[in-house]
């Protein structure tokens, strides 16, 4: 249960964004996360042995006009 209060944390930051009233010719600038888990489906009987699969992105970028 140490992963929930990080993906609370996460998700409570990238919830706490505005937006501008009025048109800005500066960058835009977004930050992004991701978190994934899930598991491979078997594609044959003799596939290997596998668990959950866990995975976290974040992902920095700029808009420009």
């Amino acid at each position: 249960m140490k992963v929930a209060p990080l993906i609370f944390s996460m998700l409570l930051g990238t919830t706490l964004t505005a937006q501008i009233s009025s048109e800005s010719t500066a960058y835009s600038r977004f930050f992004t996360t991701e978190a994934l888990a899930g598991i491979t489906a078997e594609a044959n009987e003799g596939f290997p042995e596998r668990g959950i699969q866990k995975n976290i992105f974040f992902h920095y970028g700029s808009y420009t006009d």
